[in-house]
């Protein structure tokens, strides 16, 4: 079926946010995997890829599918500020560390962009496994930013000041990645506090973990 017994295309496993615990199980025991074909769009088999040094390396060697996420620096904005919200203490930090770095390590947390598609162009060798040419692969960003072997024994804990940060969630584009980090800035100019005022919903979809319906207020000088 797909990998732990689950169909890792099914949009129940993100109702509530990507799920981190079933990937780090994925991620330390199988993070390249064989994922026959499940009940969503993809109806080929395809490799589920869950580490990091893994989903770098496809990243480089294969041709990327997935078409750009139009919504990923709003949804990285917003899914930053419900952290501040619920964390008190944090806003301090951030602005204690800069946000350039800090910026870095929200993106890495909140990492809206779940999975990329890509295909091998050649014969790829992932780990024991060769992944042959024309085969697809999911490379699973959440759970590689999560990955313990790079991001270390914290890497399950939110940092503001982890630096070096070799995180996955704009795929290496600079561009969005300073979008992101002049978004949250300009959101930010004056703050004191970020409030929540209600539980925000997911949106249940495989391809993005964004939070929805978020009432939040930013308290200013």
């Amino acid at each position: 079926m797909g990998v732990f017994g689950q169909d890792l295309l099914d949009s129940k496993l993100y109702e509530n946010g990507f799920p981190h615990r079933l990937f780090t199980g994925i991620r330390r025991d199988c993070p390249i995997a064989w994922h026959d074909p499940g009940d969503g769009p993809v109806t080929d088999g395809f490799w589920s890829v869950a580490g990091h040094p893994e989903v770098t390396s496809a990243l480089a060697a294969c041709e990327v599918l997935s078409a750009p996420l139009p919504t990923i620096v709003d949804d990285s904005v917003t899914s930053s500020l419900v952290e501040l919200a619920r964390r008190p203490g944090l806003l301090g930090e951030v602005r204690r560390v800069g946000f350039a770095v800090a910026a870095g390590e929200l993106a890495r947390w909140v990492c809206p962009r779940t999975v990329v598609w890509c295909r091998a162009t050649d014969e790829l060798p992932l780990g024991r496994h060769l992944v042959a040419p024309g085969e697809r692969l999911a490379l699973w960003l959440p759970s590689a930013n999560r990955d313990e072997r790079v991001f270390g024994r914290d890497a399950m804990d939110l940092v503001v000041g982890r630096d070096p940060n070799p995180h996955l969630s704009f795929v290496g584009d600079d561009t969005l990645a300073e979008r992101f980090v002049a978004a949250l800035d300009a959101a930010l100019a004056d703050a004191v506090e970020v409030v929540l005022s209600n539980e925000p919903e997911w949106e249940s979809d495989v391809e993005r973990s964004a939070v929805r319906n978020a009432e939040l207020t930013i308290v200013r000088r």
